[in-house]
């Protein structure tokens, strides 16, 4: 079978709580995303990356998840953790693990369900997916993507 790479998806999982200005200059502890909807994370709840192996699941060629996680002076209580389950007893724990700098965390993609917890503090991952089909627009290699020469003309550098 052909093996490819999907692109990097780098995210970014607001924080669910803030020091906020309360308007006369003092600061509050408050929640970010209120009734207001202002863009704050409430986590990812539970999912499989590839649905393959469910009943009326689909094939999306992922193979292997991988994260690599982007957040220095991660601490204990910032919540954010990927919390990973059993397959075979859904709702048991397998692991959480919080999202440290440099942190890479690989897994079988339609073998593994997880879910991110909500973080207290911005969240950043780079994940890539490894696939099991021809490479198609979302997995060929980034120099030849169409946001490429976007990137190219305004500087942007990747690894790729």
């Amino acid at each position: 079978l052909p093996i490819s790479r999907s692109h990097a998806m780098f995210t970014c999982y607001p924080a669910t709580e803030a020091h906020l200005d309360d308007g006369s200059g003092n600061a509050r502890e408050g929640p970010v995303l209120g009734d207001a909807g202002n863009g704050a994370s409430k986590g990812y709840l539970r999912h499989l990356d590839n649905t393959r192996n469910e009943p009326n699941g689909e094939h999306c060629g992922r193979v292997l998840t991988t994260i690599l996680y982007l957040n220095e002076d991660w601490p204990d209580d910032a919540g954010g953790a990927l919390r990973m389950f059993e397959n075979d007893r859904p709702l048991q724990v397998r692991a959480e693990i919080l999202p440290r700098l440099n942190r890479l965390i690989a897994f079988w993609a339609a073998e593994v369900p997880h879910e991110v917890l909500p973080p207290r503090r911005d969240r950043f991952a780079c994940t890539f997916w490894y696939l099991d089909r021809e490479a198609d627009p979302a997995s060929v290699a980034f120099d030849k993507a169409p946001a490429a020469a976007v990137a190219k003309a305004s500087g942007i550098g990747f690894l790729d």
